[in-house]
């Protein structure tokens, strides 16, 4: 008979194990959530921490350009100036279009030495220990050409029925850089238009006799004035605006058939010669 109660005891286990399976699996599809209260804010945040800054680089020779300044129009004599920085042992080199200038800075350069136009200045610096270059190269012009003179005419004799170069002493203003008083002969020093204005005063004319005036271009005759005199005194002026080359020649000529050989008035002779 024990052994028949243990039997039933362990079927009746069974069942009670298989409703609280099934009364598990109810519970469970019907169980509805409910919020609770919302809680205490938590505590703020720390700040973060610094970040620790960059370690500079190894310094580099350099120089910056501090005159002349990019474009600008120089003449004569300009001082080259540099600010040197990242090496206290260096040395410099000062070029004017690939051509060294000069090796120390200030530097006084004479820029009437070249001719005029667009140049390029560049300043080199060289640290002696490690041999690094670094450059800077600004762009300037050289105008240093300002044709703008007066000669005055000598006591010179015109020669009858030939052609007598115009004869000049000495420049009452102006350069005298581009004109030749022992040939009197303007050189023109670069392309361009020139106003030209002379003027000649002469005496000892036969009445109804002539003067010639005339301007040359390299040996040739480009205007031609005929003045008549009425008595002993005459006079002859030019003006004109001409394109002349570089290297081109200009001269005045005279000559009268007079054959007295008339003397030309120093006071009442000249020329001017402006490149516009």
């Amino acid at each position: 008979m024990a052994e028949k109660r243990n039997s039933l005891f362990v079927i009746v286990a069974l069942i009670i194990g298989a409703s609280g399976l099934g009364l598990g699996v109810f519970s469970v599809v019907n169980f509805h959530v409910v919020e609770g209260p919302q809680g205490p804010p938590g505590k703020d945040g720390q700040d973060g921490v610094d970040g620790t800054n960059g370690t500079d680089g190894e310094d580099a020779p350099g120089g910056l350009i501090l005159d002349p300044g990019e474009g600008e129009m120089v003449a004569g004599n300009i001082t080259i100036r540099a600010l040197i920085y990242g090496s206290e042992d260096y040395t410099v080199q000062i070029l004017m279009n690939e051509t060294e200038i000069g090796t120390s800075l200030p530097l006084i350069w004479n820029s009437s030495l070249v001719l005029d136009g667009w140049k390029n200045i560049t300043v080199i610096v060289s640290d002696v220990a490690t041999g690094e270059k670094s450059q800077d190269t600004v762009i300037i012009y050289v105008e240093n050409i300002n044709v703008n003179f007066r000669v005055r005419g000598s006591g010179f004799y015109l020669l009858p029925t030939q052609w007598t170069v115009c004869d000049y002493v000495s420049f009452e203003y102006g350069e005298n850089n581009y004109f030749n008083l022992t040939t009197d002969t303007f050189i023109a020093p670069k392309d361009g238009y020139y106003l030209i204005n002379a003027h000649i005063s002469v005496f000892d004319i036969v009445s109804g006799r002539y003067l010639h005036l005339s301007s040359f271009i390299n040996g040739i005759v480009i205007c031609y004035i005929t003045e008549w005199s009425t008595g002993v005194y005459t006079e002859a002026h030019y003006s004109d605006v001409l394109w002349l080359g570089e290297g081109s020649t200009f001269q005045l000529k005279a000559y009268t058939n007079d054959d007295t050989n008339p003397q030309v008035f120093d006071d009442g002779t000249y020329l001017t010669i402006n490149l516009l």
